[in-house]
């Protein structure tokens, strides 16, 4: 009876150890699952928002031609949850303690994604070991991250985790004791954490293991990528030559990261960070002769003549960055009361151009900042305006400028220390620097200084300079949120259809402020004698912020989509006061020429027939489109004759610009090769950028401004 009795509790007891072990191991299910979900939530939100040519899940077309691929092919997206799994069990003994930092690290890891899609949001770009060094500026657009943050995914993203910390301590205190805990755990545990790391092993490594197969990828034909998978035939002479397996989507930053995982990507951007040479990299000498012949080409390209050439010779100079600004609000106009009047009147007067498209990577205002300076393309490896100016050879535009007998300087209705300024201005070349403190007296609207009181006040300070001047202002009451309306634009537009609330209705009536704001600063200008003489230059830094209602709007009402890349574009506006009869008679010929913030330093010392220096690679917007060199939106679509291009397959990407529409219904469309050239020349155009900012390349090349 005794012996029966014993082996009764023993089965008991084993049953309830089995039992314990099936409760843990769900837990740790549970965690993986919602890792694993949380981070396809914030992909799917990038995915449907990534401006290229559709909405694609990337990921989907790898699945449908790779059906080795388990849970739906994104097996990538479960190497972090198992390796967290792994390492508690490996790490810990203690079951809550192993909760507490699942909990935890869970926790941290949603918050992460969470700060990857409103930085995206605001960037088209994802949170890098660089862009850390910016991390003193999310104080000052504090507003503007509560505006965007998404409460309601916070709290289905993080809040599990703490439900999780909870069941974990629920289960040790008050369930635990139930359970007999043998010895044979500790070889449960360490048997289950040797699984789970092969099995996070198994899932970052299997794309890598297909021997003899060769990945191509092209667009279907619905222009959505695709993916073609075959066995590499060795002795077949069409395969010589050709790749292993590899990433297929590792053309750029954001694709690596929609194809593979955001966690992956912050995983392999820190080792690449913490791997990459100290200092500047050494160019061979193949690097060198490739760098210079490339900036002797550029240089040739400057050299194009055109009716503007110096027409606006020893003018003042004023560079206006307009904050958020997209061409969409030129003429457009809700039951006939204008957003932008003031701009409208003015069209007719200046030059402009159709397609400055927006390129830039991870700073945005000052992403774009630094191409008008400095003549070059913004990094897409780095922050331009925190690693660059004050580490490499560059020729600012304003100090070419004081070689020419300028003053020069620059205006912004904020701090100083916002996306370094206060040190990078004077590297540019810039004298003299009037930020917040210097605008005491004047109003405040939403960041800073209010345009009105801004524009007003900068009149003043510029008419006091010594001429010639170049003069850089920075309007700020238009940044994202659009919420701080003035009283006496609040009722404007409310007969559009829009909601009190509705972000679209606030995004108007602010640019009907500045729009105001700049009228009033021209006639300043005109009532100081300043307009006759002075070459005005106006540009948007970046396409807007806006929430999905806003666009669903712009889509519905403008035909304005922003996963089209013909509509990442801003607004170019050159006005020269007397010159508008040469304007009108010969303006349109150049207005269909595709370029960028880069360009505008260019197209400035063209009108004012100052050399352009070989150390630019821009090119002024006087060049014929024919003429110019293709331009990289990433490592796959460029632009060329005016078509968007897909380089790898060489397919059209659509819809495209007026001038694409055109060749299309003419039939003459660029051949095949020259398609392919073009996309190789677009490459080594990004591959130069990149051996110039990593290389300190125009020091080294001894490239002199002169």
């Amino acid at each position: 009876m005794t012996n029966n009795s014993s082996e009764k509790k023993q089965k008991t007891a084993l049953r309830r150890t089995w039992l314990w072990q099936i409760v843990q191991f769900g837990l740790l299910a549970a965690f993986i699952a919602l890792i694993y979900r949380n981070e396809l939530s914030i992909l799917s939100m990038i995915r449907s928002s990534e401006q290229s040519f559709g909405s694609v899940p990337l990921i989907h077309n790898i699945l449908s031609s790779l059906p080795n691929y388990y849970i739906l092919g994104q097996n990538w997206l479960l190497v972090w949850p198992f390796f967290l799994v792994s390492l508690s069990l490996l790490l810990l003994k203690s079951w809550r303690l192993r909760w507490y930092f699942l909990g935890c690290t869970g926790f941290f890891t949603s918050l992460l994604l969470l700060a990857d899609l409103i930085y995206y949001n605001f960037f088209s770009a994802l949170i890098t070991v660089s862009s850390f060094k910016g991390i003193h500026q999310l104080w000052d657009v504090r507003s503007s991250i509560i505006a965007s943050f998404p409460t309601q995914n916070a709290m289905l993203m993080c809040g599990p985790f703490v439900l999780f910390v909870l069941a974990g301590e629920i289960l040790q205190r008050y369930v635990a004791v139930y359970f007999y805990q043998k010895k044979s755990s500790f070889i449960f545990d360490k048997t289950l954490a040797v699984i789970f790391f092969f099995l996070a092993l198994n899932s970052y490594n299997i794309a890598f293991f297909f021997e003899k197969h060769n990945v191509e990828w092209t667009l279907d034909k619905n222009n959505q990528r695709a993916i073609i998978v075959h066995d590499l035939d060795e002795k077949n002479p069409q395969h010589s030559g050709r790749q292993q397996f590899s990433p297929p989507y590792d053309s750029s930053a954001t694709y690596w990261a929609v194809s593979f995982g955001i966690i992956n990507f912050h995983l392999k951007n820190l080792v690449t960070e913490l791997l990459a040479p100290s200092g500047t990299v050494r160019l061979t000498a193949a690097q060198q002769s490739q760098l210079s012949s490339w900036l002797r080409h550029k240089e040739k390209l400057n050299q194009t003549a055109s009716p503007f050439a110096g027409i606006a010779a020893k003018r003042n100079i004023v560079v206006i960055s307009i904050e958020s600004f997209h061409p969409f609000l030129l003429n457009f106009a809700i039951q006939g009361e204008e957003v932008t009047p003031t701009l409208n009147s003015l069209l007719t007067q200046g030059l402009s151009w159709n397609h400055i498209l927006d390129l830039n990577y991870s700073g945005g205002s000052s992403d774009s900042e630094f191409a008008l300076m400095s003549g070059l393309r913004p990094s897409r490896q780095k922050v331009s305006s925190l690693d660059l100016p004050q580490k490499i050879k560059l020729f600012g535009m304003p100090q070419l400028l004081q070689k020419q007998g300028y003053t020069t300087s620059s205006m912004h209705g904020y701090y100083p220390a916002m996306w370094n300024r206060s040190v990078n201005h004077p590297r540019f070349g810039i004298q003299k620097m009037y930020f917040m403190d210097t605008f005491k007296a004047a109003k405040k609207l939403g960041m800073g200084i209010a345009d009105k009181d801004f524009f007003h006040k900068s009149a003043g300070y510029i008419q006091k300079q010594q001429k010639p001047f170049f003069t850089y202002l920075i309007s700020l009451s238009t940044h994202f949120p659009y919420q701080d309306i003035p009283d006496q634009y609040i009722k404007l537009f409310t007969n559009s259809g829009l909601e009190k609330n509705h972000q679209m209705l606030h995004y108007l009536q602010m640019y009907r402020y500045t729009d105001d704001a700049l009228g009033i600063f021209f006639q300043t200008m005109k009532d100081n004698g300043l307009w006759d003489n002075t070459l005005f230059v106006l540009y948007g830094d970046h396409v807007p912020p806006l929430n999905e209602q806003a666009k669903k709007y712009l889509a519905e009402k403008c035909h304005v989509s922003f996963t089209s890349f013909k509509d990442n574009i801003v607004p170019l506006l050159i006005l020269i006061p007397g010159k508008e009869s040469l304007i009108a008679q010969t303006g349109d010929r150049y207005t269909a020429a595709v370029g960028s913030h880069h360009d505008i330093a260019p197209t400035i010392f063209h009108l004012l027939g100052i050399k352009i220096p070989a150390g630019w690679s821009g090119t002024h917007l006087f060049v014929p489109e024919s003429q110019r060199d293709p331009v990289p939106i990433n490592s796959t679509v460029f632009v060329t004759d005016g078509i968007i291009f897909h380089g790898p397959s060489q397919k059209i990407v659509t819809p495209n610009f007026e001038q694409a529409e055109l060749f299309l219904e003419q039939g003459n469309l660029p051949s095949g090769n020259k398609v392919r050239n073009a996309y190789i020349k677009a490459l080594q155009d990004m591959l130069n950028h990149r051996l110039l900012f990593d290389s300190d390349a125009l020091k080294v090349l001894g490239k002199d401004a002169e």
